[in-house]
């Protein structure tokens, strides 16, 4: 399983992807950052990830903790 992510454009919002990469195919997307992502990674099980992006184009952040069933 690997994590890649976007940056925001305009009115879309940044977006996080984790592939399968045995089957080539994005499982799912996660959209919740509304600007820039600046870090991705993984709990040590590999069940959580954790997202770390700007807000407001300022230099603050918000932090996500997605639990990943697949």
């Amino acid at each position: 399983m690997l994590a890649s992510a976007s940056g925001s454009f305009g009115i879309s919002p940044s977006q996080i992807c984790i592939w399968d990469l045995q089957q080539q195919v994005c499982r799912k997307v996660l959209s919740h950052h509304e600007h820039n992502i600046v870090c991705l990674d993984y709990a040590r099980d590999d069940r959580f990830l954790i997202s770390v992006g700007t807000i407001c184009q300022k230099e603050k952040y918000q932090c996500w903790i997605f639990f990943l069933e697949l």
